[in-house]
């Protein structure tokens, strides 16, 4: 398919540019093309060659297409594991805290109770 501006129209000259919804016209080119998108940035694409229709390399686009995909699969596993251990680390880190402030409360209450005692014993 190609892309092009229609033409406008004698109304539509006369209005201001910023004014103007110009849609494209789209014209068959007879020529078949594929194109994935994997990642925002990366793609492929493949179109009918002179002397050789895409029908011919559909084997190598779906070997593309299923490499690619193992690609994405594994890339998702290793962000999952990263989100686990980051998620573990926290939770470690949370009940570390949470010791810590025990032992500190356990502490701060075993010198009241010392000092109770230590009075205690000099009436």
């Amino acid at each position: 398919m190609r892309k092009r501006q229609r033409e406008l129209t004698p109304e539509e000259k006369e209005k201001p540019p910023y004014l103007l919804d110009i849609p494209l016209e789209y014209e068959s080119t007879g020529k078949l093309t594929i194109k994935i998108n994997f990642h925002w940035s990366n793609y492929q694409k493949w179109s009918d060659r002179k002397n050789e229709p895409l029908e011919n390399r559909l084997n190598d686009i779906v070997a593309v297409i299923v490499a690619q995909l193992e690609i994405m699969v594994s890339e998702k596993r290793r962000k999952e594991d990263e989100e686990r251990r980051r998620q573990e680390a926290l939770r470690q880190r949370e009940a570390e805290r949470q010791r810590r402030e025990k032992l500190e409360a356990d502490a701060a209450l075993w010198r009241k109770n010392l000092a109770r005692q230590s009075y205690a014993n000099k009436s």
